[in-house]
Formats: structure tokens, C-alpha cells, sequence
């Protein structure tokens, strides 16, 4: 179902009725709510955003979404006893024993294998009982995989799942790692299950990924819909620096056409702050960490990780800016990691569903203390940024996943924005967040 909203107020005469029996959901739209203007927050001053060249979505109240994307962590070894949330105490190994989960720290050292073959051995045919088969990358060891992130370390996501929306039941669309998984939140589909071996995974790498399917950044570019990638390197000149997460570096008629400059891609990431200041937050946009930024477990060089720190300085920086009345943030973690989670996935495509990954929904409309137990994947983002600037549907994981908004209250007023409390996060890591 498709949500229209027209600033020129054209409306059939049922649509008329039923708008008048829905006045929360169908007001007017106000323009003064977004004349441009100079409003100061704390000692910096940022531009008001423009008025929105396509305001029609859900209910017209999101006109920009934010989707931060971490690492490697499923539902249950992040956010574990989450009350109201599915987790478990104990898995099982492949000889059907029980193994009581452990709780360790969010750092630390070691990293397992989670490519389509070791995530297809865990899932077992829906027994979820092969994760104790699963082997390292190199030789450093690693905590078991029957183990949860102690919540004392990942508070702030707690804290926000409390004051937003949290869902539980978030699947990865592949059945795999990183790559892919970067490439079903651009797409909805993937050129290669495979992760290559060193960055950058794309045309620029050796050898390269290139691909040329439709993207979403194809339908926002001709809907004159803004988008913008951020991901770690030196900038957008240095091809060699570029990390793993740079999707769109894949998409050859992108890196390779007009789209390929400073005003779609964000390089370093931390130019995502001088975009929100400037007033040029783009309508939708995509942000990757730097590895000691990630929460991927053995990542960086001290293995510090300061994952929950990068996410709060990006939400913080959101929600006090102008743009917070009109924006939805979505934050989720691209792949299992090779850690354990009880749920089995149903298997609806060749590659997927994969694991469940945790998934925060963080808006002045979004639900507040809620967990959303509906089946949600990768697709359900494209699918929400395809209502929300009424674009056609991708025709691929978007048209088949739900569109999110159980995760949403349009009928109420905007909230206020939460601060949350935190450290520094990590400015020194260059090392890309992920090698397979």
C-alpha cells in the first residue's frame, strides 16, 4: 500500500472523506516548518532544512531517513535479556547439547568465520545447532560463539531501544557476511555471496566487484531525491583508501558516472557532521564506521571498541538539529558475525533469510519503549524509503519485505529528542572494519 500526500492538495472526493475522518494522519502540510532559516544549537549554528522537493510518504511526516549501519553482532548476543524481547540463556552444539551462553565484554580479541557456508553449518537446517563447527579467521583465539555482549557495555543502545523502538525479529535478506549485506541495503540484491578477501569491495579492488543493477540511488535520483554514502578513507580522490563499506563502489554506472562526487559520497564519514551543520543533510543517507567504531568483534588495533559511543554522537548530533522533526533513523548491524542466535530463519530465497540482527528505530514518530515483533529484513528499509518519496518499488527484497511502520505512531505529535550520555568515540582507527 502506497501513502500520498500532495502539496498541491488535489484529492478525490473519497480521499477527501477519508481524510476527514483521519485529520492526524492527513493534515495539511505546513511550509513554515520548513522556511529556511538560522537557528543556533549550543555554539553552532545550523542552517534550517529546506523545504523538501517530494514531502508525500507515511502520512507525510518523514522527510529524511538516516540508516547507520554496524557490524557483525546478531539479536541475541547483543541485546540478550532485553525485556519484552526473544533472547535465550542456552543454544545448542551440533551434538544437541545444551551450552549455557556466557556473557563477555564488547572488545576483544579474535574473529569467526561467517561467510554463506559457516552461517548455512550453524543454521542446520533450521536446528540452529552448528555453531560450535564454526572456525576462526587466523589464528588468534576468540571467545565461543555461544556468548552475549554483558549489557553493561552496550548501555546506550539499551537506552535507546527504551526511549524509541527496538525490533527483534530483523533478519539479515543473505545468509552470509558483509559484502553482500552491503549490497542488499543498496539494492535489494546482491552481485556476489562472496566477500573479497581486502578492501575496497568494488570496481576499484583487485580484482574488482563491479556490478551494474538498480540501486535505490537510481529511483531517488529520478524522483530529484538526495542521497548521500559515508564511509571511511582519505577522500573521494584516493580510490586505494576506501573501505569495504563503500557499496555504492560496486555499482559500476555510479562510480563510474556523474553520481561519483562529494555531493553522494561522504569521504571520510565524519564529513557527515559538516553536512548536518551546513544544513545539507540529504533525504536519505547511508553511514559506515571505521573498524574500532564498528562493534565487530577484534576490530582495530587495541581492540577499544567505541561502537556505542559513534552511534550516540551521530543520533545526538541528529536530534539536536533542525532536522529531527522530520527524520527517522534506523540503526542496524549488517551480519551475524558468527555469533549465536536461537531463532531459525525462514528460508525464503536461495541465499535467506539470514540470522537476526538487532535493529533500533529512532524518531520523534517512532514508538516509545516498544519492541516490534514482526518479521522485518534488509528490504523493509528500501521498502520504508520507497513510501516515504513514493518511488517505485526495486522489484527485488524491497517488494517482498514490509515496509516497517509498526515501528511508528503517525498519529501523534512530533517528541522531543533524548539525549543520550557517552564518551568520545574513535578518531585515530584507519583500518577497515571488516576482511571477509
Amino acid at each position: 500500500m502506497r501513502y500520498h500526500r500532495y502539496v498541491t492538495f488535489l484529492f478525490s472526493a473519497g480521499a477527501f472523506v477519508a481524510c476527514a475522518a483521519l485529520v492526524a494522519a492527513c493534515s495539511a502540510f505546513s511550509p513554515a516548518a520548513h522556511v529556511a532559516a538560522v537557528a543556533p544549537i549550543g555554539q553552532i549554528e545550523l542552517r534550517m532544512p529546506k523545504a523538501p522537493s517530494h514531502p508525500k510518504g507515511p502520512y507525510g511526516k518523514i522527510t529524511h531517513v538516516v540508516i547507520i549501519v554496524q557490524e557483525n553482532r546478531t539479536f541475541d548476543n547483543l541485546f540478550n535479556g532485553y525485556p519484552g524481547a526473544d533472547t535465550a540463556q542456552v543454544g545448542y552444539n551440533h551434538l544437541g547439547q545444551q551450552v549455557p551462553l556466557q556473557a563477555i565484554p564488547l572488545a576483544g580479541q579474535g574473529d569467526w568465520q561467517h561467510s554463506e557456508k559457516e552461517c548455512y553449518t550453524a543454521y542446520d537446517n533450521g536446528k540452529m545447532d552448528g555453531f560450535d563447527l564454526n572456525v576462526l579467521i587466523g589464528n588468534t583465539p576468540a571467545p565461543s560463539p555461544y556468548t552475549y555482549v554483558q549489557a553493561s557495555d552496550v548501555q546506550t543502545y539499551w537506552n535507546m531501544a527504551h526511549a524509541y523502538a527496538l525490533a527483534d525479529h530483523m533478519y539479515e535478506s543473505n545468509c552470509g557476511s558483509s559484502f553482500p549485506a552491503h549490497q542488499y541495503l543498496i539494492a535489494g540484491q546482491t552481485g556476489s555471496e562472496v566477500t573479497p578477501l581486502h578492501a575496497p569491495w568494488g570496481c576499484d579492488g583487485t580484482p574488482p566487484h563491479c556490478y551494474d543493477y538498480q540501486t535505490l540511488a537510481d529511483l531517488l535520483d529520478t524522483a530529484g531525491v538526495s542521497w548521500k554514502y559515508y564511509a571511511h578513507g582519505v577522500d573521494i580522490n584516493t580510490p586505494s583508501s576506501y573501505n569495504g563499506f563503500l557499496a555504492y563502489d560496486a555499482i559500476s554506472h555510479i562510480r563510474y558516472g556523474t553520481d561519483w562526487t562529494t555531493t553522494h559520497i561522504g569521504i571520510p564519514e565524519t564529513t557527515f557532521f559538516s553536512d548536518l551543520a551546513a544544513g545539507d543533510l540529504a533525504s536519505v543517507s547511508w553511514i559506515t564506521p571505521t573498524c574500532q567504531n564498528s562493534d565487530h568483534h577484534g576490530c582495530g588495533p587495541i581492540r577499544n571498541q567505541k561502537g556505542p559511543e559513534w552511534v550516540a554522537s551521530l543520533v545526538d548530533a541528529i536530534g539536536n538539529s533542525p532536522y529531527w522533526s522530520s527524520t527517522a533513523i534506523f540503526i542496524m548491524w549488517d551480519d551475524w558475525g558468527g555469533w549465536y542466535d536461537h531463532v531459525a530463519p525462514k528460508q525464503l530465497y536461495p541465499d535467506g533469510l539470514g540470522f537476526r540482527v538487532p535493529l533500533i528505530v529512532i524518531s520523534p514518530y517512532s514508538r516509545n519503549d516498544y519492541v516490534s515483533h514482526d518479521r522485518h529484513e534488509f528490504g523493509s528499509i528500501l521498502h520504508f524509503v520507497e513510501e516515504t518519496y513514493d518511488l517505485p518499488s526495486l522489484g527485488q527484497r524491497d517488494a517482498t519485505s514490509d515496509d516497517l511502520t509498526d515501528c511508528f505512531y503517525f498519529g501523534k505529535p512530533p517528541s522531543g529528542f533524548q539525549q543520550f550520555a557517552r564518551g568520545p568515540y574513535d578518531t585515530t582507527d584507519s583500518t577497515p572494519p571488516d576482511d571477509d
